[in-house]
């Protein structure tokens, strides 16, 4: 993949294939706990970084260039799960940007994205779940 000669519509075109491979993995979930625990280590291997939050799961596919685009798994309204149509990603210029793949459900998914609050006390995101299955296998 060409990343410095590609289109923003050919980008656009890659980010729909990932968020559509994502999404056939999330539906057969009904829980973010659930996935996260059983898809973890499977997302590793491939070279996925997952990270919970309260409300979401992220995935962050690194490119190259240190580019990267994350991905947001959020609850769906039947029991399972769904990927986001809203992609947060980073150019080479190093801005964060998010693109939004659709126009459904982006109000409701910004709320659970945008949803973190800062822990002074701990100088830590006071809503990200301390444990990591990856982090025990791996010491």
């Amino acid at each position: 993949m060409d990343l410095i000669n590609m289109s923003l519509n050919e980008r656009k075109k890659w980010k729909r294939l990932r968020r559509d491979y994502f999404n056939e993995i999330v539906r057969k979930y009904s829980s973010l706990e659930d996935f996260f625990i059983a898809e973890e280590y499977n997302m590793a291997v491939r070279g996925y970084t997952v990270a919970m939050y309260k409300g979401h799961i992220g995935i962050t596919v690194w490119l190259d260039y240190g580019e990267y685009e994350e991905y947001y798994v959020v609850p769906a309204n039947s029991n399972s799960l769904r990927v986001s149509n809203i992609i947060m990603w980073q150019d080479d210029c190093c801005a964060n940007t998010n693109d939004y793949l659709a126009d459904e459900y982006i109000r409701e998914d910004t709320k659970l994205i945008e949803g973190e609050e800062f822990d002074p006390e701990n100088e830590t995101y006071s809503d990200i779940y301390s444990w990591s299955r990856t982090s025990r296998l791996f010491p």
